[in-house]
């Protein structure tokens, strides 16, 4: 039997362009503890590096829709460049301005400017589009940047953290700076399989955010975002609960590899079930496997119910991005694929608030009803509007 994964890197430039795309979006899984971190320890407080960075997020995630409009527009490598320049000028004058101690409110403005970092990730898959639209392959290329994701934030918070505490507060985001510059330079060289401007005479002009089925699928991974985004702190409070805080590391690797594990089987099998009717079934499962959260009495219990509801990311995620692929117009796909990332994103940014807010108000069992109550929105979400998932590509 073929190996899925190996046919779509029979293309000549498929690796290259998924190898740097990689590089360029690592810092993507790097950015967010590399600000917590240089800022905690040179200012000394929590609360302030984590609004900070949370400032970053916001910024971030209605920015990078934009930048990947341009990138429609005018070509990856026109927009991808000045845009990356721009993110690490800003990441550099946050760690000057954190350095020097300037006022506090100048750090909200840099780390603002960070937001305007390009969605390589959406880049890589509209590469990945333009090469194998309507084909069987596109579901294995877009399986494997989803595992590509995984094992990116599997590994690029820890390095961030280890390079900041081992070396100096500043390192981690230092070495983000160079490794989007590197990945960027790199990126933009490989012009042969950057997706062809198409013609927009056709359309109004208007945002792909004002299309139903667009809006319909960032607010659904707006909800799925809210559940592994309470996974971190739920998880952490868990395990200081029990005495240990490092074994926190245990669920928060089983939720990583069960998404994993689960991108990799699906991405290497046809399924025949139309794109909108594998949505409805992944959420269901996505809903449904944080019940087992209800039944955690210690950290080994917290890992497995972890494992479970993370086999239910990876696929989500993958049929989203392919359902964008499907039904939003080419001239504007880099962009639809952003809105689907940046409702994951601000999923992932309320998740984290809102678990914090009740684990330290009610405790730490109230706060695994957040990642239930995520779950189920998102199950009601497609419940209710999945049939318009099914309607003919937009022509906004």
């Amino acid at each position: 039997m073929a190996n899925p994964y190996y046919e779509i890197f029979q293309v000549p430039g498929t690796l290259a362009f998924s190898i740097t795309g990689l590089i360029a979006r690592y810092p993507l899984a790097m950015i967010t503890l590399g600000i917590v971190t240089m800022i905690s320890q040179t200012r000394g407080h929590y609360g302030l590096a984590s609004l900070v960075a949370t400032t970053y997020a916001i910024s971030g995630a209605f920015i990078a829709p934009q930048i990947s409009r341009l990138a429609d527009c005018y070509g990856q490598a026109k927009v991808a460049l000045p845009a990356s320049i721009i993110s690490a000028c800003a990441m550099a004058g946050l760690i000057l301005a954190s350095y020097y101690q300037i006022p506090t409110w100048s750090l909200f403005t840099i780390a603002a400017l960070i937001g305007v970092m390009p969605s390589f990730g959406a880049f890589v898959r509209a590469r990945w589009s333009r090469l194998f639209s309507g084909s069987l392959k596109l579901h294995s290329a877009f399986a494997y940047e989803s595992i590509i994701d995984e094992a990116i934030f599997m590994t690029g918070p820890v390095i961030a953290i280890y390079l900041s505490t081992v070396f100096f507060p500043e390192a981690g985001l230092g070495a983000t700076i160079i490794l989007l510059m590197i990945g960027c330079i790199l990126f933009c060289l490989q012009k042969k399989t950057e997706p062809t401007l198409l013609s927009r005479r056709h359309s109004d002009g208007r945002s792909v955010i004002f299309s139903p089925c667009v809006q319909i699928l960032a607010l659904t991974l707006l909800a799925i975002g809210g559940i592994f985004g309470t996974a971190e702190v739920t998880a952490i409070a868990f395990a200081q609960a029990q005495g240990n805080v490092t074994n926190s590391m245990y669920p928060l690797v089983a939720y990583a590899l069960g998404s994993f594990i689960a991108g990799i089987i699906y991405g290497g099998r046809s399924i025949k079930m139309e794109l909108s009717r594998q949505f409805g079934v992944a959420i269901t499962l996505a809903a449904l496997t944080t019940l087992p959260l209800l039944l955690v009495s210690n950290v080994w219990h917290l890992t497995l119910a972890f494992f479970i509801a993370g086999a239910a990311v990876s696929p989500t995620i993958i049929i989203a991005m392919k359902l964008v692929e499907s039904l939003v117009p080419k001239e504007k796909l880099t962009e639809g694929i952003t809105w689907n990332s940046t409702g994951l994103s601000m999923g992932l940014a309320i998740g984290i608030s809102l678990s914090g807010l009740v684990i330290d108000r009610f405790g730490i069992e109230k706060g695994f009803y957040i990642p239930i109550a995520a779950g189920f929105l998102a199950l009601l979400i497609i419940l209710a509007f999945r049939k318009k998932l099914e309607q003919e590509p937009t022509t906004i």
